[in-house]
């Protein structure tokens, strides 16, 4: 499973990286990188791309394993049957899950404006949280 994820975090890297390429006149990383990346000609289209692909990536990713990862844990279960389920846990409850999704992202963003403490804060929230979600879709099935 872990294996899986890794594969998409690469899949973003090499789509990020084409995006870049693709619509950036020139690049510098540094000082000058925002006022180099806000004088682009194509700064618009370039950002509907990134977060276009990003968020299709980090949907894929979210689907997966909002209810993979606790499953194999809790149960003997392979990867692909936690992952398959994951997915049509998502599919049978689209708006709760978009409001977890947004729920976890807005903690992770949260604990990262506090730092190392925020997200020592915030993350054992998300995860005991994550785990109730688990119980309360899959044990109730």
């Amino acid at each position: 499973f872990a294996m899986m994820l890794a594969v998409l975090m690469g899949a973003w890297a090499l789509v990020s990286a084409v995006t870049v390429a693709l619509f950036m006149d020139s690049i510098v990383v540094g000082r000058d990188f925002l006022d180099t990346l806000i004088r682009q000609h194509n700064l618009v289209p370039f950002f509907l791309v990134y977060v276009l692909t990003g968020g299709v990536i980090a949907v894929i990713a979210f689907s997966i394993s909002v209810i993979a990862a606790p499953l194999i844990t809790d149960r003997q279960v392979d990867f692909v049957t936690a992952m398959i389920t994951s997915v049509e846990a998502v599919k049978k409850n689209p708006k709760a899950m978009a409001t977890w999704a947004f729920m976890i992202a807005a903690m992770v963003v949260l604990g990262f404006l506090f730092g190392v403490v925020g997200l020592a804060v915030t993350l054992p929230i998300v995860g005991h949280a994550s785990w109730h979600v688990y119980r309360d879709l899959v044990e109730a099935a």
